[in-house]
């Protein structure tokens, strides 16, 4: 799982779940869907900015289409 490996190219949280899921998409994780479950839980209960969370769910929409 992502979660559990920190990316030395993100600044907090909130850009680990960005590049976690995006990470996860594009290597084909078999576990993607849990995967951003997991990361969508956490952007909701977490203290990040309405930007973030709004960037965030385009992401989300965005590897929903490719």
């Amino acid at each position: 799982m992502p979660i559990e490996q920190y990316s030395p190219y993100c600044s907090g949280l909130d850009t680990h779940c960005m590049v976690g899921l995006i990470s996860a998409k594009l290597s084909k994780n078999a576990d993607y869907e849990n995967i951003k479950r997991m990361y969508q839980r956490i952007v909701k209960k977490e203290d990040f900015t309405i930007e973030m969370k709004s960037s965030f769910s385009r992401i989300v929409a965005y590897l929903e289409q490719i």
